[in-house]
């Protein structure tokens, strides 16, 4: 059934994840947020830019992306949509591939192929959306289970999202996700504003002012986000050591590293491996109620 027009309605999970179910309105401009998203979209469609390309949301598919790159709604038409907020740390945490993951963290936008279930996913959304407000416990440690595998389905059988053609784009966006891509493939290395605006043929100054009205960052803040996310991605998947994680991550120096992580983690990169590797699952397979 569809909800009334630009009603949307939140739901937060007791363990800090987020869930959205809207009618969608279009945005006056991109935004970014650090967690993994997955959506799916029931009924009527949605057009969606991401960082700068601009697709059709199918109807009855999941479609799962990391929310650090700017995306906004562009058009909607009678549209239902389930959205559901995953912690990057919890995500991080999982036993995914590893090839999965970091596609995902370059910037993909992945959505359900061969597993393809429309009427049982859709159907899954409204229910995990409801249990994700239920005080019960058991609920949605089952519930969680289940996102897990349908994520598992999603490394297996995911495909790339196609593009279709711009929709009423902002202007200077196309300049501001050109830099947003530079700075995804060059975040590890020591990277100036001067060669981020180069990528987008502007003058420094004006390329940080169009930077930061787009994404509400600065391109510093935004070169730490993707730093740390690499780091925390290191720290649970390798045994690797913290001198070798602030190289890899591009934060150059240990001491650097371990003050910016406190500083927006709010521990320090031990504390915060601990935590999640505790959280980890355990090993056994588990079956997928999906």
């Amino acid at each position: 059934m569809i909800l009334p027009p630009q009603s949307a309605e939140i739901a937060h999970f007791r363990s800090g994840f987020q869930a959205n179910r809207n009618t969608g309105k279009p945005m006056s401009r991109p935004h970014i947020h650090s967690d993994m998203e997955l959506a799916i979209l029931v009924e009527g469609g949605v057009d969606w830019s991401f960082s700068g390309r601009t697709m059709a949301m199918p109807p009855g598919r999941f479609v799962l992306y990391w929310a650090a790159r700017p995306h906004a709604t562009i058009a909607c038409r009678q549209s239902l949509k389930y959205s559901f907020h995953l912690p990057l740390a919890w995500f991080l945490q999982l036993p995914l591939p590893e090839d999965f993951t970091r596609r995902l963290l370059a910037g993909e936008v992945l959505i359900g192929d061969g597993d393809t279930r429309p009427q049982e996913d859709a159907l899954a959304a409204a229910r995990w959306f409801e249990l994700g407000r239920s005080p019960d416990h058991e609920a949605l440690r089952l519930l969680l289970l289940e996102i897990e595998a349908r994520l598992g389905w999603l490394a297996r059988a995911g495909r790339r999202l196609p593009e279709t053609a711009a929709v009423g784009r902002e202007a200077g966006a196309e300049r501001s996700e050109r830099m947003v891509g530079f700075i995804a493939e060059h975040y590890r290395e020591t990277v100036s504003s001067e060669q981020i605006a180069a990528a987008a043929d502007l003058h420094p100054k004006y390329a940080m002012s169009l930077f930061q009205k787009h994404l509400r960052l600065t391109m510093q803040e935004f070169v730490t986000a993707l730093r740390l996310a690499h780091a925390q991605r290191l720290l649970v998947s390798t045994p690797l050591r913290m001198a070798e994680i602030a190289r890899q991550s591009g934060f150059g120096s240990s001491g650097r590293f371990f003050d910016i992580f406190a500083s927006e983690i709010g521990m320090s990169p031990s504390s915060w491996r601990r935590n999640a590797l505790q959280r980890r699952p355990a090993a056994p397979s588990r079956p997928s109620p999906l």
